[in-house]
């Protein structure tokens, strides 16, 4: 998994998301930006980090960190469409 910038997507209540742009053929870790809440990004961020259960979302927490997520993503040529299921541990 190289530098190769990757990209970003939108999650929408619903759990769907869309990337922003193209993302170039590779190997990709994979982490979770809960969608917005009633607390903000940066509170959900840290009490999910903290340990402190899942997001308001319900996203797990161990999602939502680069160290601990493992998520991956192979991108190939042609590809549309990639989904993650999420799961508590």
């Amino acid at each position: 998994m190289g530098d190769k910038g990757g990209g970003t997507a939108t999650i929408d209540a619903s759990g769907n998301y869309k990337t922003m742009g193209g993302i170039p053929v590779g190997s990709y870790k994979v982490v979770v930006t809960p969608p917005a809440s009633s607390a903000s990004p940066e509170e959900a961020m840290k009490a999910a980090m903290a340990g402190k259960g899942d997001a308001p979302s319900g996203v797990p927490a161990k999602y939502i960190d680069p160290s601990t997520t493992d998520l991956t993503a192979e991108v190939k040529a042609g590809d549309t469409e990639k989904n993650f299921e999420l799961t508590a541990e």
